[in-house]
Parts: C-alpha cells; structure tokens; sequence
C-alpha cells in the first residue's frame, strides 16, 4: 500500500504553483533552476489525524522530488504524467500513470512557470468571468469538455498581485477543493509561500491540511543521492493506473 497520498503530492505543486507572483518577469522564473524546500503536513479528517515531514526538491523544468522522512522513509517522483514511489527499507516501488488532463499541466506549471492562471488554460479551461471585491481579483473558469461531469467551475484569487486562493467546485456547485495562501518570504528576489491551507470536500467528510514550508533555497546545490536518484535495478517496479 503507498502510505503518502497523492494529495500530498498536488499540494506541493500548490505550493510550486505561487512562487512567482502574477505578472512576475519573465527572467525572474528561467533564473529559477533549482529549488528545495521542508515542508510538514497536518490532516484532520474523520478517520483521524496525521502529520508527514519531509523536503520538496524540484528541478527545471518540471521535475519534482519528495523525500518524506515521517512517518516513513519514502522516495516520490513526479515528472510529467507519471508519479514513482519508492521505498528504500523495504525495496519497493511503484509506478502511477496518470490519466488526469490536470496533472500534466501542474508538472509544467511548477514555480508558475510564468503563468498567471495556475496551469489552467494549458489544461483547456477558459475565462468565464472576473470580477474585483475587496481587493481580490477573482476569475472564473470553465472546464474543458473532457472535464465537465467531475468540475463546473474553477475560481482563482489574487490579492496585492499575489496567489490567494483556487477552488474547484463540482457541476452542481458545491465545492471539492479549497486552496488558500498565507504567509510569503523572499528568496533571491522571490516571494515563496510558508503556509497554505487546504480544504477537501469527499462526498459528506471533509478534510482539512495545513502545509508549513521552511528554509527554502533557491538554485543550490543537491545532494547526490537526490540529484542521482535511480531505483536499484533489482527492484521491481509495479505498474499502476492513476
């Protein structure tokens, strides 16, 4: 069984998603090669609570790296449409194709990648609206026809030219997913995110994580365990549809 979720994956995305502030310069993101971050995520849910530590490395152009540390020693990989999970102690491993549209464009929009829309007119949604309250410019996005059963809407928020918060609401208007940004410093002229709240609406439960984002570095070196990484050719590596 993968113990680490692939919500912990897409929330570090989250995360990747709002370094760059909306209209950020085009040199400021192709300058940003490398970046390393610890992170600590808590859940509460009705199932109980849980927490994992651990250090985001990503790597341009859209290679990112989890090694979780608690509750297990676990190696993640997300490139493009596929997700590898490793774990070294026990000489497992795991390979996920993704058949999300979504996913594909959240590997590609890392940092944000110079996009203003948190990935979503590569993934096909288009601008239904936008409007301005209380100093946040919200716009509303329509899904790609291919999405239209699972999400209606998608409304993204920026406040002071900053990421706020992206939600996703189903087709009859309630909402799945909740993404809000709070607390940024700046890293070699970058604002980068220490905290972001997530909330998840899965059918009548809801579950509620917070992500703590510390001692960010940017363009450093990695270790070479990181920089090298490779599944040992006598593991074996179970294919898996996403």
């Amino acid at each position: 069984m993968v113990r680490v979720s692939a919500r912990l994956v897409r929330l570090c995305c989250a995360f990747l998603l709002a370094v760059l502030p909306e209209g950020a310069p085009l040199a400021n993101a192709e300058a940003v090669v490398r970046l390393k971050v610890d992170f600590v995520q808590h859940t509460e849910q009705a199932t109980g609570d849980s927490a994992v530590e651990g250090t985001l490395y990503f790597s341009a152009p859209g290679r990112v790296m989890l090694e979780i540390s608690m509750p297990v020693h676990q190696i993640t990989v997300f490139q493009e449409d596929t997700l590898l999970v490793y774990y070294p102690e026990e000489r497992r491993a795991f390979r996920f194709v993704s058949r999300n549209m979504l996913f594909v464009p959240f590997a590609e929009s890392f940092l944000g990648v110079l996009k203003q829309d948190f990935g979503l007119a590569e993934a096909g949604f288009e601008i239904a609206g936008r409007g301005e309250a209380a100093g946040t410019l919200v716009l509303r996005w329509a899904p790609p026809k291919a999405l239209r059963r699972r999400i209606g809407e998608v409304r993204t928020g920026h406040r002071d030219g900053r990421p706020w918060r992206i939600e996703v609401f189903d087709p009859a208007g309630r909402l799945l997913t909740q993404v809000t940004y709070a607390g940024f410093v700046t890293v070699d002229g970058l604002p980068v995110p220490t905290d972001i709240a997530v909330l998840e609406q899965q059918g009548k439960d809801r579950v509620v994580s917070s992500y703590e984002y510390r001692q960010p570095e940017v363009n450093g070196a990695f270790p070479e365990s990181i920089s090298g990484f490779r599944i040992p050719a006598d593991v074996e590596v179970r294919e898996m549809q996403w």
